[in-house]
């Protein structure tokens, strides 16, 4: 009996460290599904831990291409990164990441977000007063719900 605790401690001990060794994206600028009334001037990702980011684009979905961005792999671990992206046209577009975490491991995700632009109007083509998110200082980042939605768009390699 006594061996059954040991041996149940070691496995919740092991399940304890391998979860908390992984690390997520917390929260993004603009939030996973956001719908933007102008284009953003940076995207902002802010992981749960330090990670060198490797990877980072944006891709416009209706036409696969990608959008210019100033992106160099980081040097440095950091858990915040605001990455400057070209002027984005109205459209639907995905941000891919890919990481290294500190303990080696590999970690990839992806959202999504929309441009509206200022001159979203209805099917009839009458203006909306519909709220729409804007970016900006007044954004707030993601909420858990969010950040957790795009959790599940995350993918973990090597262990």
């Amino acid at each position: 009996m006594k061996q059954l605790k040991y041996l149940v401690a070691a496995i919740l001990l092991t399940t304890t460290t391998i979860a908390a060794g992984h690390t997520g994206l917390d929260s993004s600028i603009p939030a996973d599904g956001a719908m933007l009334m102008e284009s953003p001037k940076t995207v902002e990702l802010d992981f749960t831990a330090d990670v060198n980011l490797t990877k980072f684009e944006v891709v416009n979905k209706m036409s696969g291409a990608a959008v210019e961005v100033e992106f160099t792999p980081s040097a440095t671990a950091s858990s915040y990164f605001s990455v400057p992206v070209a002027e984005l046209a109205k459209g639907h577009y995905q941000v891919n990441w890919a990481l290294l975490g500190g303990d080696g491991h590999q970690m990839t995700g992806s959202f999504d977000f929309m441009v509206h632009g200022a001159d979203m109007s209805m099917m009839d083509g009458s203006a909306t007063s519909m709220p729409m998110r804007t970016h900006g200082a007044d954004m707030p980042s993601a909420s858990s719900s969010e950040a957790e939605s795009s959790e599940d768009n995350e993918s973990h390699s090597g262990h």
